[in-house]
């Protein structure tokens, strides 16, 4: 294999809308999302070995083998190519994990772009896309990236157009959330029948993202967790145009007109002992860097 190495940006995303239109018989939810991606990023080190993928990571305690979705994306795309080369990848972690922005499916599909770049594997979108579904809902969208709508289980992706710019501020209160959990609960509380919200697709000021700001999820983890309530709070306080939790949580989100309001909500959220970050929605998709 060389020398090569490829380094892939891995984007968080959040969801300014998460609406659960119905289930499906064997379990699955459908769903209808506007994803959008953040300019926050983990980073994947690429780079070829005889055989085999090995998995390393900056962060302690994230699982290294097929516990974690990069592993296994790499071999379900060896599996359905019976390609026999192999790879070793380095994750760098920033995105808060099982945090609700998408992190570890946002890695797998890293993963699967760059080892088919690696591995020079001529794979159709469609395909990879496949692949990517059986391992995750996100990943799909994430493969395309950028504003998008994302509907069914993750598999129909349309684009979005957000021309608005917008400061974003993160607020994680440091715990996991599980999203299996998280949709186990939503079906036992159920407590609207889905709205089927039309919208256009288009978010040309900052004042149109409150026309979609939705998620059916959030009044189920605030009942376990009075925190994203909190977060809000703080958000609101420091003149958030909208605040909402990001896909199962417990990351709440807030868009600001200004980024400096948003150190005030960093160093609020410092005496609280959560962390907080200052990013801004990505109108476009990451263009991936190569590094011989």
């Amino acid at each position: 294999m060389g020398d090569a190495k490829l380094i892939v940006k891995s984007p968080a995303k959040v969801n300014l809308h998460l609406e659960i239109t119905g289930r499906r018989d064997d379990g699955y939810h459908l769903l209808r999302m506007i994803n959008c991606e953040l300019d926050l990023y983990d980073e994947l080190e690429i780079a070829g070995q005889d055989a085999g993928v090995s998995l390393t990571c900056d962060q302690p305690g994230l699982p290294v083998d097929s516990g974690n979705l990069i592993v296994r994306a790499a071999q379900a795309l060896q599996t359905e190519t019976g390609c026999d080369k192999g790879a070793s990848i380095h994750l760098a972690k920033k995105i808060p994990v099982s945090a609700g922005l998408g992190g570890g499916s946002s890695n797998a599909a890293a993963a699967l772009k760059g080892l088919c770049k690696l591995w020079d594997l001529d794979v159709g979108e469609n395909k990879l896309a496949e692949i990517g579904l059986s391992l995750g809902a996100d990943i799909p969208y994430f493969l395309r990236g950028g504003p998008a709508l994302v509907e069914g289980i993750g598999e129909k992706i349309t684009p979005y157009t957000i021309d608005a710019k917008a400061e974003i501020a993160l607020i994680n209160p440091g715990f996991p959330v599980s999203t299996k959990a998280v949709y186990e609960a939503y079906d036992l509380t159920l407590t609207r029948n889905s709205m089927h919200t039309m919208f256009q697709r288009l978010i040309s000021t900052l004042d149109d993202f409150s026309r979609v700001l939705l998620n059916d999820l959030e009044p189920v983890v605030s009942e376990k967790h009075p925190e994203i309530s909190a977060m809000k709070a703080v958000l609101n306080k420091h003149g958030a145009i909208g605040s909402l939790m990001s896909g199962s949580g417990p990351t709440v989100f807030g868009i600001f007109r200004d980024a400096d309001a948003i150190n005030g909500v960093i160093a609020d959220c410092a005496m609280r002992g959560w962390r907080a970050f200052a990013t801004r929605l990505v109108a476009n998709a990451v263009n991936d860097s190569d590094h011989p």
